[in-house]
């Protein structure tokens, strides 16, 4: 079944296609699209007791499809790592030097806004460990809110190099007693097929 679906944006004044000129002229049939990206991160990680930042790397893999020229639906996986000196008990008020894993995995609706542009959100679940050498390691679980944004340059009709950005925020409850924040900004590049 051929189902052709154009999506219209209203920009200057004008009403133009969100989709490539050569994505409009058939009928559109749909096709699964993967994404792989990797750069560097900043977060920060705030409580009651402090708060600190921390940069580091960070990888994401993402699948799906895309339903329509402008709209993809997929599922990701990211990792991200970094340290931090920071208060971890608001009882003792000590400051230890902690290393953050965090794995994420969830959903994103991504839309693409004519031929490069990207934006889109994200809902899912982060997977977290604190490990500090003063104490033991602390497993920790919330879910994650992202706001994605990027640059598609086309290397043929079914791939592109990507300049990708992304913001999330966790909000983690009961750890140490307090409820933990993680704000991370992410940029990097990366190769959609």
């Amino acid at each position: 079944m051929r189902i052709g679906i154009l999506v219209v944006v209203l920009v200057g004044g004008r009403i133009v296609s969100a989709a490539p000129e050569s994505e409009r002229s058939a009928a559109w049939q749909g096709r699964p699209q993967f994404a792989v990206r990797a750069g560097v991160q900043s977060s920060q990680v705030a409580n009651a007791n402090d708060a600190a930042d921390g940069h580091g790397p960070w990888a994401d893999v993402e699948a799906g499809f895309q339903i329509t020229p402008c709209l993809t639906l997929s599922g990701f996986l990211g990792y991200e790592m970094f340290r931090v000196t920071t208060v971890l008990d608001r009882f003792t008020a000590v400051k230890y030097d902690v290393r953050e894993d965090l794995v994420d995995t969830g959903a994103r609706a991504t839309l693409r806004i004519g031929r490069g542009p990207l934006v889109g959100l994200g809902i899912g679940f982060e997977h977290g460990r604190t490990a500090a050498a003063a104490t033991s390691t602390v497993w920790k679980e919330s879910f994650v809110y992202e706001l994605v944004a990027g640059y598609a340059l086309p290397i043929s009709q079914k791939s592109a190099f990507q300049i990708f950005g992304l913001v999330s925020y966790a909000p983690y409850s009961g750890f140490f007693d307090s409820t933990d924040y993680v704000t991370t900004t992410r940029i990097g590049l990366g190769l959609q097929f």
